[in-house]
C-alpha cells in the first residue's frame, strides 16, 4: 500500500469539495501545513495546576515559557473558564495535548511560532481544523469492502474510491487520517495461497476396507495414515483413477472443478417414452481453504457426484458431501461412502461375486505463501 498526502486551507477545501468527482486529487494543489517549530523547555516553570487556575492564564503561561505565542480564539476567549491539573513532567507538546484534551479544546498551528486554540465544535471543526487529503493505493484489499469499513467506523470523513486503479482517497483531519491509515493498513494485508490436490478415484470396496481407507462394519478398525492406505489401494487391478486436477486459490476463495458427460436417459411422458439429454451429470468439487496463524488449514468442501439414470429411474442419482475440516499444511483426506451401484430407493445393490465400487475424494492441500498472519 503506498500513498500520497496533500493539505488544503479552507477556501482550497471547499474547492476541493466542490469538484471532487469531476477532479483526481492528486490534481488538486494546496498548501502544505505550518508546522510548528521545537519549543523551548519548560525548566523552572510551575507546572502545578491543581488549586485551580483560570485556562487563559495557564495557556498564556505555557506559551511564555516555551516560546510559542498561543493566541485564543472567540470562542475560547469569551469563556472563563478554569482548569485543575498536574501538569509536572510534561513537555510543552504533553502539556498542551492534556489541556486540549481536558477542556475540550483544538488547536491550529498558523505559524511556526504560532498556535490558536479553539472550543471544539463541529461548525469550528468544519471551519478552522486542518484538512489533509491523502490516497492509498490498495494491494490486497477490495476497495468496496475497505470503504464500508471506513465509513461504518468511522463517519464523519469523506471517502472516494477509483476501482479502476483500487484507490481510497480520504478528506479527513490528521488525527483521523491516522486513524483511517491504521484501519486501512489492518486490512490491506496479503493473503496467502493453497496448491490443492484433488483426485476422484474407483476403488472396490473389499480393497478399500482391508486397506484401512474405509471403515470396517464388522470389525474395528485400526486408523491408517489416509496417503499411504491409497497408495495400498491404488495397486489394486481394478482401482482407477477418474479425475486429477490440480488448482491453485488465494486463501478464503472458493476454487471450483467440474467435469463430467452428457448422458441420454428416458424422460417418460404420458404417451410413449422419449430420448432426452441430460446436462450436469459428473463431478463437482468446490473447496474453499483458510489459513490460520498456527499454520493450519480449514478447508469448507462441497462434493457433489451424479450418476446418469438406469432404464425405469426418473431422473439422475445425486450424492452430495458438505463439510468441514482442519488440517496441517501437505496433510492427505480422503471422503468416501459414494458407491457406484445402488438401487432406487438406495440400497446397496448385491450382484453375486462382484464387489461393488466406492468413489473417493482425495485433497491434499499444500501452503504455497501463508500471507500476513
Amino acid at each position: 500500500m503506498t500513498s500520497k498526502r496533500v493539505s488544503y486551507t479552507p477556501i482550497g477545501l471547499a474547492l476541493a469539495l466542490g469538484f471532487a468527482t469531476l477532479q483526481a486529487p492528486a490534481q488538486v494543489q494546496g498548501e502544505a501545513p505550518a508546522v510548528l517549530k521545537e519549543p523551548k523547555a519548560l525548566t523552572g516553570m510551575n507546572l502545578d495546576f491543581t488549586r485551580g487556575v483560570k485556562l487563559a492564564e495557564v495557556l498564556q503561561d505555557l506559551g511564555r515559557q516555551s516560546g510559542v505565542s498561543i493566541i485564543l480564539h472567540a470562542s475560547v476567549a469569551a469563556r472563563d473558564t478554569s482548569t485543575s491539573a498536574d501538569l509536572r513532567g510534561m513537555n510543552f507538546q504533553m502539556a498542551l495535548d492534556t489541556l486540549m484534551l481536558q477542556n475540550d479544546l483544538f488547536y491550529k498551528v498558523m505559524d511556526p511560532t504560532t498556535i490558536m486554540v479553539f472550543k471544539k465544535t463541529p461548525q469550528n471543526i468544519q471551519e478552522f481544523e486542518t484538512r489533509v487529503l491523502k490516497t492509498f493505493y490498495l494491494v490486497n484489499a477490495d476497495v468496496e469492502s475497505t470503504r464500508q469499513h471506513i465509513n461504518a467506523i468511522m463517519p464523519q470523513v469523506r471517502v472516494f474510491l477509483d476501482k479502476r486503479i483500487s484507490a481510497l482517497t480520504i478528506l479527513a483531519t490528521s488525527s483521523e487520517l491516522a486513524r483511517a491509515q491504521q484501519l486501512v493498513t489492518g486490512l490491506d494485508r496479503s493473503r496467502g495461497e493453497v496448491r490443492l490436490q484433488m483426485e476422484v478415484v474407483e476403488v472396490g470396496h473389499k480393497a478399500s476396507v482391508a486397506a484401512g481407507l474405509l471403515p470396517a462394519i464388522e470389525t474395528p478398525s485400526t486408523p491408517v495414515a489416509p496417503d499411504r492406505a491409497l497408495a495400498r489401494v491404488m495397486r489394486e487391478p481394478d482401482s482407477k483413477v477418474l479425475a486429477s486436477p490440480e488448482v491453485r486459490v488465494v486463501a478464503g476463495e472458493a476454487a471450483e472443478v467440474r467435469f463430467g458427460q452428457k448422458a441420454a436417459t428416458a424422460a417418460k411422458t404420458e404417451d410413449t417414452p422419449q430420448a432426452g439429454i441430460v446436462d450436469g451429470l459428473g463431478v463437482r468439487i468446490k473447496v474453499r481453504p483458510r489459513l490460520h496463524p498456527n499454520h493450519e488449514i480449514t478447508l469448507d468442501v462441497d462434493f457433489e457426484l451424479t450418476d446418469p439414470p438406469k432404464a425405469g429411474e426418473p431422473g439422475p442419482k445425486e450424492r452430495v458431501i458438505k463439510t468441514t475440516v482442519h488440517l496441517k499444511d501437505g496433510e492427505t483426506v480422503v471422503f468416501g461412502g459414494l458407491p457406484e451401484e445402488e438401487t432406487h430407493d438406495g440400497a446397496k445393490a448385491a450382484t453375486p461375486g462382484k464387489d461393488r465400487k466406492e468413489r473417493l475424494l482425495v485433497l491434499k492441500p499444500m501452503v504455497v505463501r501463508w500471507g500476513d498472519q
